[in-house]
């Protein structure tokens, strides 16, 4: 994600894509662009491991503390960043693309409705508290050219650039 930005900032503010290639693409290339149904999601967890009493109920307040901040709007890659204990810490809380079936049935049936932009209650798992937001709920069948409008662009960027664009 770092690089496309990258790319878009300082190509794309070089180049001009028009419209009317975007739509050419898209038209020439839908079968790119069926999709499966999938959420994408991003976590904090806040361990209690090797807690005792008064630590487990820190590690509670400190959940609903940063599900509140999060609700307020929040950044909640920053919040993650800055109150999780997971290796995802490092991205924001990035997860990634998950589809049904493929999510601990607990959480997949607390998220898999929701809305983009969805923060969970603390979830209490046996080494911790887990708080999901839906980063995005891809729904499946034909994307819209406006739901891939960007990637597009992106696409069409990569013949155009020079060499070191490619190096980004």
């Amino acid at each position: 994600m770092l690089q496309q930005r990258v790319i878009r900032q300082e190509v794309g503010g070089k180049m001009n894509i028009k419209h009317e290639e975007v739509q050419k693409y898209y038209d020439e290339h839908k079968t790119e662009f069926v999709r499966q149904e999938r959420v994408f999601l991003r976590d904090i967890f806040i361990s209690t491991e090797g807690k005792d009493a008064a630590g487990l109920a820190a590690a509670e307040k400190k959940a609903k503390d940063v599900v509140a901040r999060a609700r307020k709007g929040e950044k909640f890659p920053d919040l993650a960043k800055d109150n999780s204990d997971a290796v995802t810490a490092k991205t924001g809380g990035e997860m990634g693309g998950f589809k049904k079936g493929e999510l601990n049935s607990v959480i997949e049936n607390l998220i898999w409705s929701q809305p983009k932009g969805y923060v969970t209650d603390p979830v209490r798992v046996d080494a911790g508290y887990e708080i999901f937001k839906v980063e995005e709920h891809q729904k499946e069948g034909q994307a819209q050219l406006a739901d891939v409008e960007n990637e597009i662009t992106e696409k069409l960027y990569a013949p155009k650039c020079s060499r070191p664009c490619a190096v980004i």
